[in-house]
This record gives structure tokens, C-alpha cells and sequence, in this order.
């Protein structure tokens, strides 16, 4: 008898989110798939999130992937009708001065609200 480290067929209840863990082979695939799959499946992930949980919190360095990710969030915000998650800014200082001379006008599109001017009620 062969040691099995991962099951045959992985089992995921419905009722809960689907967590972001894949095993090696469900990640080659995941790979393997076209750029809209890619896409919709993340935009499932957030809808579901959106819609189960009313106080959502997003972290975001502002770098290439997090404003990827903080665009597919506003995305789907806005296609449920929901207010945006706040998210908090994580300056990982890996930056080239020129990122960060953007950040403030990108907040001001998405209509992110700076966390110190929300402390002071600015």
C-alpha cells in the first residue's frame, strides 16, 4: 500500500467559501486555464464574499497585483450595489517613489477613503 498524501477527489462543502488552497495538481491546472476563467472564477470568490459578509476589509499595497485585485473587488461593489470594502493601504516600502505619486488619485477615483482622514473625521 502506496502512502497517499492528498485524496482522490477533494471534497469542498458548498455552504462555505471556497478557500484560496490549492493542492499541486489542482494549481497546475488552475494554471492551465484561459484568462476569463481566471477572471470569473476570482469575481465568483468576491461576489460571494460581498454578499455574505457586510463589513469587508481589503489589503492592498498598491502595487501591480493589488490594483488588480482592488479593481475586480470595485468591479463586483459596484455590480451588487454594495458599498466598497474599506482597505487599508500596507506600504510594503518595495516601491519606486514614481507608485506612490499615483496612490492618491487612484484612491480618489475608487472613492477610498484614507484611514487617518477617517480617524479625524476629516
Amino acid at each position: 500500500m502506496a502512502l497517499r498524501i492528498f485524496p482522490v477527489k477533494r471534497q469542498i462543502p458548498k455552504v462555505k467559501q471556497k478557500t484560496f488552497i490549492l493542492f499541486p495538481e489542482e494549481l497546475k491546472f488552475k494554471q492551465s486555464e484561459s484568462f476569463e476563467a481566471k477572471e470569473k472564477e476570482t469575481m465568483m470568490l468576491i461576489k460571494g464574499h460581498l454578499q455574505e459578509f457586510t463589513n469587508c476589509y481589503v489589503a492592498t499595497s498598491h502595487g501591480k497585483d493589488s490594483l488588480v485585485m482592488t479593481h475586480l473587488v470595485w468591479r463586483v461593489a459596484k455590480e451588487l450595489g454594495v458599498k466598497m470594502p474599506e482597505f487599508w493601504l500596507n506600504d510594503t516600502l518595495n516601491t519606486y517613489n514614481e507608485e506612490k505619486s499615483f496612490w492618491k488619485e487612484f484612491n480618489q477615483w475608487l472613492g477610498i477613503e484614507r484611514s487617518e482622514e477617517r480617524r479625524v473625521g476629516k
